[in-house]
């Protein structure tokens, strides 16, 4: 019986202290330096705390959004896989998609702009594990 009363206390003044902590977290600088807290691949970058709230690397945010600003005109005599490799993207000829490339780019080329399309969007095994991925495309 004093063995179980100590665990409980135990675990309650660790729930405790920990929802403290957790408590606390309320910005991206907090969270990624919180125990327990996830920082996911994808740009700009996120966390992801114990309790499921996420939060966004702001800095990263600002030079993303500044890198949509400047829309770059397309250069007419490049082909599209051209256009996207020569802005910094990668070309998926089987899916006519130029993945990285920013918005501003996509509008100026005729595509649609999807900020956040999944890693695993083309994986013919829907059973297969996933990664939380964020990855910048522009479908054709």
């Amino acid at each position: 019986m004093g063995i179980a009363l100590l665990f409980f206390m135990g675990f309650f003044f660790y729930s405790y202290g920990n929802s403290g902590a957790l408590s606390e977290i309320d910005d991206f600088e907090s969270c990624a330096s919180a125990p327990g807290s996830a920082i996911m691949e994808s740009y700009p970058e996120q966390c992801r705390t114990r309790d499921g709230r996420t939060f966004v690397n702001e800095k990263q945010r600002r030079d993303f959004d500044n890198q949509e600003d400047r829309e770059e005109e397309p250069a007419e005599n490049l082909s599209l896989a051209e256009r996207c490799e020569a802005a910094g993207g990668k070309w998926l000829a089987d899916y006519n998609e130029c993945e990285g490339a920013s918005s501003g780019w996509c509008s100026a080329n005729g595509g649609s702009f999807d900020e956040c399309a999944s890693a695993c969007r083309h994986n013919s095994n829907p059973g297969a594990p996933c990664i939380l991925l964020c990855v910048p495309i522009c479908q054709f």
